[in-house]
């Protein structure tokens, strides 16, 4: 965490990878840690909005987008309540997000639907898994490592 003017100074200098100011706060993942992540072979899952998932896209070549959708709208609606931690207000304004945002999936990757948290979970790790072993994401030389010619 860094203050306002250091924030403001990384992005002039193209240092995030994605990056948004809410309320007068920025907020963004660094390309260096990413890279470092690259280099030593670690996935990172990051939690962004669908801005930041843009901002990715056009920054990091072979991202993978995977976007999470509630079941359907009733059901966001009713989790949303069920936590008793929002006004109605906000409440409706996040769905109001909700109904602008999801038309965004189909430039996704992956779409997870978040009907049971442990499926999702599932099916999360399960596309972790599948874009480790995809060809091309490995940082070896197949020849030489094998000993081919």
């Amino acid at each position: 965490f860094v203050d306002v003017n250091t924030s403001e100074r990384r992005v002039s200098m193209g240092e995030f990878a994605e990056w948004a100011e809410v309320h007068g706060n920025y907020y963004g993942t660094a390309l260096a840690t990413l890279e470092e992540a690259r280099t030593n072979g670690t996935d990172i899952l990051l939690d962004i909005d669908i801005q930041g998932a843009r901002q990715i896209r056009e920054k990091i070549d072979n991202a993978v987008l995977i976007f999470l959708l509630p079941p359907d709208l009733k059901e966001l609606r009713d989790r949303l309540m069920g936590r008793e931690s929002d006004t109605s207000e906000v409440i409706d304004r996040r769905m109001a997000n909700a109904r602008q945002e999801i038309p965004a999936a189909q430039w996704y990757d992956y779409w997870v639907v978040n009907e049971e948290l442990e499926l999702a979970i599932r099916d999360v790790s399960s596309i972790l898994r599948a874009e480790a072993c995809r060809g091309g994401r490995k940082q070896i030389n197949l020849k030489a490592y094998y000993g081919l010619d």
